[in-house]
């Protein structure tokens, strides 16, 4: 259902996830998928807004508290991700230090990632860009960018050398940005 909801095929993901009902489902992690799921698709066909979605997931993911958990799981980062534009809309930068912490480590340690964290990764590249935080968002894109070279998935790497050479040209004072 994640996949046609993030594919765009919303008739096909709204008509699965309606045949789900809630209250069977056990496990907290699949509950927040199944309303992160929900919630998107009545954004994706104009029945509720982005920012009711966002305030709604809030309550769901237990934010701002969930700042303060040291693992995140996909469903977790995914919302975050979701909700990031919002934040920075209504000017909530408390994500930047868990933007940071959570990526400093996976980064000094060269963790492996999946191709679908590279997407929280470039989301925290742009939202540490906005607070400030170039050499963080640097060291994050770049990072990232080892990543999709290795994984040959190149489509989402346009984002990623947007907000590299937006970090690069507060960071350098020469034309590397271009």
């Amino acid at each position: 259902i994640y996949g046609y909801m993030y594919f765009k095929n919303i008739e096909k993901a709204n008509n699965l996830i309606s045949k789900i009902n809630p209250d069977h489902i056990t496990s907290s992690s699949n509950l927040k998928l199944y309303h992160f799921i929900k919630l998107n698709i009545l954004v994706k066909q104009n029945i509720m807004t982005y920012a009711e979605s966002v305030e709604k997931l809030k309550k769901i993911i237990n934010y701002p508290e969930i700042l303060n958990k040291t693992l995140l799981t996909f469903v977790e980062k995914t919302t975050l991700t979701y909700m990031t534009n919002h934040l920075l809309t209504v000017k909530d930068y408390r994500i930047a230090k868990l933007y940071k912490r959570v990526l400093k480590e996976e980064i000094v340690t060269d963790a492996p990632i999946s191709k679908d964290f590279n997407v929280f990764r470039t989301t925290a590249a742009k939202y540490l860009s906005v607070v400030g935080e170039y050499e963080e968002a640097y060291k994050i894109l770049l990072s990232a960018e080892k990543n999709f070279m290795e994984s040959l998935d190149y489509v989402p790497m346009i984002h990623i050398y947007y907000y590299k050479a937006l970090n690069e040209l507060q960071l350098f004072n020469d034309n590397r940005y271009k």
